[in-house]
């Protein structure tokens, strides 16, 4: 298959372009923006369907139209020049790649249309300058956590006639929490009303760690705990890179590049700027950024026990690991037939925020239980079906009694059956 590509350069900005077409509607003909020759290219569609088209771009350029056709498609791109300078001096810094021999340093090649020996350096991340210096070429950078998880890399020069020519350049950094905290049970299952160990383990001494278990079953209505993934978007709001995203789109002129990186540039160098009207939004255009137990058997000679204990959030505290790093407490497990989920999150002095990777579990289960089916509420003299689940794990047939106790402040209804001899007591087998 073969595609087809138009590139147009007119010598107009678009913001000229649609003034004179307004005017052109109100006083005669249209008039149409000064056009250069086209130039029309072919290709074969490649492998990996993208092609790289060299297009020289002319000193008078201000608008570049692209239209490609292939068959019975037909996309159109358009671009309009954001910078301007007095001399047609520019820089541009080019996309980064990773050095090959130390994978944690990215290179960021620097180009000119015109002869420097060196030009300056400024890394910004969330209103504070984290690198800057000299370079020539290539501009190596080293990111670290704090620069999440955007960067602002400005680099500029100063030509000897003292006009000041600079470029732009927004890097995220991958965010990550330095900080590291792990839970873990002593046991994976327990029943109700019986003990187990919580230890929690840190990356540093003296944190302060706060632990949240809470009923799994209580998921389904939301989760508002503390996750890895809500830090790290609330990080991103303490970041600039959407506004300096909104200012690349409009900037124009070497000052309004330091300003995309909120900085201030006082200079006794010649700094252009220029204010033109908003951008103008061109059809078709897309912008792009740099973006157990066994239950074989009944124990024999064990007295019921009453539960009473069902809370939703079991263990909501924080503790501090003094000079160790670990800690560990003893914990009654509640009475609901459930499994609990904890987590946990650790501030330090030196490491910060951490959360916990992944919750641990623990299931709480019984071979036998009783469980009431009972409404929100119940309004005084309503007659109520008391529905009465029983539970049943073992591996045996059982043979129970349900006796439910009188009380004053409800009575028993007899119901005509010649079955049931007496309501509060009823004899079942469980298989």
């Amino acid at each position: 298959m073969m595609v087809k590509v138009t590139a147009v350069q007119r010598k107009q900005s678009p913001w000229k372009w649609e003034m004179k077409e307004e005017e052109s509607n109100m006083s005669g003909p249209s008039v149409h923006p000064e056009e250069m020759l086209p130039k029309i290219m072919e290709y074969n569609v490649p492998r990996d369907g993208i092609l790289r088209l060299n297009v020289e771009i002319t000193n008078e350029t201000e608008t570049l139209t692209i239209d490609a056709d292939l068959e019975d498609s037909h996309e159109t791109l358009h671009l309009h020049r954001s910078y301007t300078s007095p001399s047609h001096s520019y820089l541009q810094i080019g996309t980064p790649y990773r050095h090959p021999e130390a994978v944690s340093i990215l290179i960021l090649p620097v180009r000119s249309n015109f002869p420097i020996t060196e030009f300056h350096y400024i890394v910004m991340s969330r209103g504070q300058v984290v690198s800057a210096g000299k370079a020539y070429r290539f501009l190596y950078l080293e990111p670290e956590t704090s620069w999440a998880p955007v960067a602002c890399v400005i680099v500029y020069c100063v030509r000897p006639d003292g006009e000041i020519v600079n470029d732009v350049m927004q890097l995220p950094v991958t965010q990550t929490l330095q900080n590291q905290v792990s839970l873990s049970f002593n046991q994976v299952s327990r029943k109700p009303g019986e003990e187990v160990r919580l230890r929690v383990k840190v990356a540093e001494s003296a944190s302060l760690v706060g632990i949240l278990v809470v009923d799994k079953a209580t998921k389904w209505k939301g989760d508002n705990d503390i996750t890895k993934e809500a830090v790290l978007k609330e990080m991103k709001e303490y970041a600039t890179a959407d506004d300096a995203h909104s200012d690349m789109m409009t900037m124009g002129d070497p000052f309004s590049v330091f300003k995309t990186c909120d900085l201030v540039a006082l200079t006794d160098a010649s700094l252009h700027e220029m204010r033109p009207p908003p951008r103008p939004e061109f059809p078709g255009e897309e912008r792009f950024f740099m973006t157990q137990g066994d239950g074989s058997h009944v124990e024999q000679h064990q007295e019921p026990r009453e539960r009473r204990n069902f809370p939703e959030t079991w263990i909501w505290m924080d503790i501090n690991t003094n000079n160790s790093d670990t800690a560990e407490m003893t914990l009654t497990v509640p009475d609901s037939i459930t499994t609990w989920t904890a987590t946990a999150f650790v501030m330090s002095e030196n490491l910060g925020l951490g959360i916990v990777e992944e919750p641990v579990e623990l299931r709480v289960s019984q071979f036998f239980f009783i469980s009431l089916n009972l409404p929100a509420y119940i309004i005084r003299g309503e007659e109520l079906l008391l529905e009465v689940v029983l539970f049943n794990s073992y591996y045996i047939d059982l043979e129970v009694v349900v006796i439910v106790a009188a009380s004053e402040i409800f009575e028993f209804v007899y119901v005509d059956d010649d079955e049931i001899h007496n309501c509060s007591q009823q004899q079942v087998l469980l298989r």
